[in-house]
């Protein structure tokens, strides 16, 4: 939670619900409709923003698979799009 704090950006609930609807409620690493929490693509503890550029949806399992392993799912996940 600190190094959170201590980022300059800091994305909203609102970016974050925006950005779960254009990719369709789908986490971006499996694709399966469940439910979608905040995945750092780099993660805080390495130095990466928590701007919503910076955030991708994935479910619990697959975020918690991924860890803090640098993975952008949205490249592959453009199938998912809903603009």
């Amino acid at each position: 939670m600190m190094r959170r704090r201590l980022s300059s950006e800091h994305f909203t609930k609102e970016q974050f619900a925006l950005l779960c609807h254009v990719y369709g409620h789908r986490c971006l690493a499996c694709g399966e409709i469940k439910p979608l929490c905040a995945d750092h693509i780099v993660s805080l503890s390495i130095g990466g923003s928590d701007g919503i550029e910076n955030i991708q949806p994935l479910c619990w399992n697959c975020n918690s698979v991924k860890h803090t392993k640098v993975v952008d799912y949205r490249k592959s996940a453009k199938v998912f799009l809903r603009i």
